[in-house]
């Protein structure tokens, strides 16, 4: 369930394409119904079902919308964009969880193998963080960043 219009279908511009040319045929005269179609009548009838269904666009995402509430048992198109978003939500974020554990996996692999404990250690960096030595004290970049969060100003004033 998607909150995007759905677009139309390839097979509806070509059963619009082939109406059009069987129409096309029907008023030749019967002599030249045996003629093989044209190479320009059947580039000419899908140019006129790409007008078609340009012209009726708007329409087919009308549609589309509303087999979309209807989907979501509502009425409300609002309320089904709003539960279409949440659900492409759930979605990404269960990939992420499920790309995230196929690393933690390989990480585990990993420390099995002995030349390769180095990868799965920076592995753990990118999982976890990196750990830090509360004994070691603040970083550069923590430095700076308490100097711009505190101004320095001059005592006694």
């Amino acid at each position: 369930m998607t909150d995007q219009p759905t677009p139309a279908p390839a097979d509806l511009r070509q059963r619009i394409a082939e109406a059009l040319m069987r129409w096309a045929e029907g008023n030749n005269a019967p002599q030249y119904a045996a003629i093989r179609r044209p190479e320009t009548v059947t580039k000419n009838a899908y140019a006129r079902a790409d007008a078609v269904l340009a012209e009726l666009k708007r329409e087919l995402d009308a549609l589309a919308e509303y087999e979309n509430t209807i989907n979501w048992h509502t009425t409300c198109t609002s309320c089904a964009r709003v539960l279409d978003s949440a659900h492409r939500e759930t979605e990404r974020a269960e990939q992420a969880e499920a790309a995230i554990a196929r690393v933690r996996d390989l990480r585990d692999d990993l420390r099995g193998i002995t030349g390769a404990r180095y990868i799965a250690d920076a592995l753990d960096t990118i999982l976890v963080g990196p750990i830090s030595d509360p004994a070691a004290g603040p970083t550069v970049a923590e430095c700076a960043d308490n100097d711009r969060r505190w101004p320095l100003e001059k005592h006694g004033e």
